[in-house]
Protein backbone atom coordinates (compact mmCIF):
# COMPACT_ATOMS: atom_id res chain seq x y z
CA UNK A 1 0.00 0.00 0.00
CA UNK A 2 1.24 3.14 -0.76
CA UNK A 3 1.04 6.58 0.92
CA UNK A 4 0.20 10.06 -1.36
CA UNK A 5 2.10 12.93 -0.50
CA UNK A 6 -0.82 15.56 0.40
CA UNK A 7 1.40 18.65 0.17
CA UNK A 8 -2.06 21.09 1.19
CA UNK A 9 -3.78 23.18 -0.53
CA UNK A 10 -2.13 26.22 -2.10
CA UNK A 11 -4.20 28.92 -0.32
CA UNK A 12 -3.04 27.92 3.00
CA UNK A 13 0.72 28.96 1.80
CA UNK A 14 0.07 32.14 0.27
CA UNK A 15 2.41 35.13 1.57
CA UNK A 16 4.81 32.02 3.52
CA UNK A 17 7.19 32.37 0.77
CA UNK A 18 10.68 33.46 0.93
CA UNK A 19 11.30 36.99 1.88
CA UNK A 20 13.82 38.84 0.09
CA UNK A 21 14.37 41.27 2.92
CA UNK A 22 13.76 39.80 6.14
CA UNK A 23 14.26 42.01 9.12
CA UNK A 24 15.67 39.22 11.44
CA UNK A 25 18.55 38.39 9.04
CA UNK A 26 21.71 37.50 10.09
CA UNK A 27 23.23 39.85 7.69
CA UNK A 28 26.96 39.66 8.63
CA UNK A 29 26.39 35.34 9.26
CA UNK A 30 27.76 33.78 12.59
CA UNK A 31 30.30 35.29 14.98
CA UNK A 32 33.76 34.11 14.43
CA UNK A 33 35.05 32.34 17.17
CA UNK A 34 38.63 32.94 18.71
CA UNK A 35 41.61 30.72 17.91
CA UNK A 36 41.77 27.53 20.31
CA UNK A 37 45.23 27.72 20.58
CA UNK A 38 45.30 31.46 21.45
CA UNK A 39 42.57 30.77 24.19
CA UNK A 40 44.68 27.77 25.49
CA UNK A 41 47.98 30.45 25.82
CA UNK A 42 46.07 32.69 27.41
CA UNK A 43 44.79 30.38 30.18
CA UNK A 44 48.15 28.38 30.41
CA UNK A 45 49.83 31.70 30.79
CA UNK A 46 47.83 33.06 33.25
CA UNK A 47 49.95 33.64 37.04
CA UNK A 48 48.76 32.59 40.57
CA UNK A 49 51.43 33.17 43.05
CA UNK A 50 53.84 33.60 40.74
CA UNK A 51 53.67 30.24 38.64
CA UNK A 52 52.11 30.15 35.29
CA UNK A 53 49.36 27.51 35.05
CA UNK A 54 51.84 25.12 32.83
CA UNK A 55 54.15 24.95 35.14
CA UNK A 56 51.90 23.83 37.65
CA UNK A 57 50.31 21.36 35.13
CA UNK A 58 53.72 20.23 34.67
CA UNK A 59 54.70 19.77 38.14
CA UNK A 60 51.42 17.42 39.02
CA UNK A 61 52.87 15.26 35.86
CA UNK A 62 55.77 14.88 37.04
CA UNK A 63 54.50 13.93 40.56
CA UNK A 64 52.34 11.43 39.09
CA UNK A 65 54.92 9.78 36.77
CA UNK A 66 57.05 9.58 39.88
CA UNK A 67 54.49 7.93 41.56
CA UNK A 68 54.48 5.10 38.95
CA UNK A 69 51.75 6.42 37.02
CA UNK A 70 52.09 4.68 33.34
CA UNK A 71 49.73 7.99 31.60
CA UNK A 72 51.87 10.43 32.89
CA UNK A 73 54.88 9.26 32.20
CA UNK A 74 54.14 8.36 28.36
CA UNK A 75 52.92 11.77 28.56
CA UNK A 76 55.90 13.63 29.26
CA UNK A 77 58.12 11.39 27.33
CA UNK A 78 56.06 12.06 24.12
CA UNK A 79 56.21 15.30 24.77
CA UNK A 80 60.05 15.76 25.97
CA UNK A 81 61.34 13.25 23.08
CA UNK A 82 58.86 13.25 20.35
CA UNK A 83 59.09 10.52 18.02
CA UNK A 84 60.87 10.89 14.51
CA UNK A 85 58.47 11.70 11.47
CA UNK A 86 59.69 8.84 8.58
CA UNK A 87 60.28 10.40 5.31
CA UNK A 88 58.54 8.92 2.27
CA UNK A 89 61.39 8.62 0.12
CA UNK A 90 64.34 5.68 1.16
CA UNK A 91 67.54 7.06 1.48
CA UNK A 92 69.32 4.96 -0.13
CA UNK A 93 68.02 2.28 -3.10
CA UNK A 94 68.49 -1.52 -2.96
CA UNK A 95 69.29 -3.79 -6.19
CA UNK A 96 68.80 -7.34 -6.53
CA UNK A 97 70.60 -8.84 -8.80
CA UNK A 98 70.67 -12.64 -9.69
CA UNK A 99 72.80 -14.69 -10.50
CA UNK A 100 77.05 -13.46 -11.45
CA UNK A 101 76.94 -9.89 -12.17
CA UNK A 102 79.52 -9.78 -14.36
CA UNK A 103 78.17 -12.47 -16.82
CA UNK A 104 76.24 -10.79 -19.57
CA UNK A 105 73.76 -12.65 -21.47
CA UNK A 106 73.21 -10.86 -24.60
Amino acid sequence: MAFKHNPGRPENFKGKGFHTNPERINKKGRPKLPSLQEEMAKLLSEEKEGLNALSIILQILRREATKGNIRAIELLLKRAYPEHKQDDEPKARLELVWGNPNDSQD
